[in-house]
């Protein structure tokens, strides 16, 4: 795994607790003979730390919200690696604006992607989309807001209430619309290797996937001040500890919480008074 396939000590971890899973349900479910030494078993890797959570500000929100890729005969040069080798890729505005739509419909939703392809005009009922989900089998049951509205009125006359497309391009083309709306902050991804600790820094939108909107949604909700236990039924979360990995505390949602406690500090002469500060 390491030396061969280049996994991830955190890819690792996971891949043997699938297996873990596989082999109790063997054992248990299946009445198969299966060695009990399995359940001590522990990959003798490095501990990646905290993994990186990548979410959209409100502003960056915006910022591809506002973008105007309204006509089709525009385009857009994106670099792509193959076989080792730069290649230009010609990416229309047409193209673009549907990767657009998907991405904003799963920050407006906090749908998965495979719940976003899988979604069908009879999930969307009473201002309600009401599916079954993809991955988990929860039951998810997500008003539309203002810009979820828009993005299926937009494709109301195609049979599908959503454009189709590949995961993988809709991640490689998204990174090009992140570009475009400015979204170049530095961002700095490390991940363990074994022994090994690769570091990557590049601007923010050389790190957009289409799970980010899944992401900016949930963190989004968090710093407007919805509790935890209402986003989850929105995500379909079932536990806190799945869902706190989607949790970024940020700074934003720091000093909400503050002054949701405290109020704002417009008043400094009396705070000095109160808390004798100098």
């Amino acid at each position: 795994m390491l030396d061969k396939q280049k996994l991830s000590s955190a890819t690792i971890v996971k891949l043997f607790s699938i297996l873990k899973t596989a082999l109790k349900s063997a054992r248990i479910d299946y009445k198969m003979a299966v060695n009990p030494e399995y359940l001590d078993f522990v990959p003798n890797v490095k501990k990646d730390r905290e993994i990186e959570v990548i979410a959209l500000t409100q502003d960056e929100l915006q910022a591809i919200i506002d973008i105007d890729l309204s006509n089709p005969k525009e385009y857009v040069i994106m670099q792509k690696m193959e076989s080792g080798q730069t290649k230009d890729l010609k990416i229309t505005h047409k193209t673009l604006d549907k990767v657009k739509d998907l991405f904003l419909f799963s920050c407006a939703t906090g749908l998965r992607f495979s719940d976003i392809k899988d979604l069908k005009r009879e999930h969307v009922q009473a201002m309600k989309i009401k599916k079954t989900c993809v991955k988990t089998g929860q039951n998810l049951d997500i008003p539309l807001n203002a810009l979820s509205f828009a993005i299926l009125e937009k494709y109301k006359e195609q049979l599908q209430p959503l454009p189709i497309m590949s995961g993988q391009k809709s991640n490689e083309y998204l990174k090009g619309i992140g570009k475009l709306a400015g979204i170049n902050t530095p961002i700095e991804k490390v991940r363990n290797y074994g022994a090994k600790m690769d570091r990557q820094s590049a601007p923010k939108y050389d790190f957009m996937t289409m799970h980010v909107g899944r992401k900016t949604f949930t963190t989004l909700l968090l710093e407007k001040g919805v509790a935890s236990q209402e986003v989850m039924t929105l995500t379909g979360h079932t536990t806190y500890k799945s869902f706190a990995r989607y949790v970024k505390v940020t700074d934003e949602r720091k000093e909400n919480a503050m002054v949701k406690a405290f109020g704002k500090p417009e008043n400094l002469k009396a705070v000095k008074s109160v808390f004798l500060l100098p």
